[in-house]
């Protein structure tokens, strides 16, 4: 993925990542999971059999500024 320059202050942003802190998935970058919340009773939310793509973050050095992409694998 190329890196983008930042929307507010057109500096080259510093590419990174999320990391998950939940239960079982303490070292994984976070996942963006395709629609709604779905509450479920043991698992926190329903997301079996619904698109999945690791998230990228890029940082701005200057302002601090983050974006988020989910590009395809």
């Amino acid at each position: 993925m190329q890196v983008p320059s930042c929307p507010r202050c057109s500096v080259t942003m510093e590419p990174g990542f999320l990391l998950d802190h939940s239960h079982h998935a303490f070292g994984k970058p976070g996942v963006w999971v395709e629609g709604e919340p779905e509450r479920s009773l043991w698992f926190g939310v329903k997301t079996g059999g619904r698109p999945r793509f690791t998230v990228a973050a890029f940082r701005c050095p200057g302002c601090g500024s983050l974006e988020l992409f989910a590009p395809p694998l």
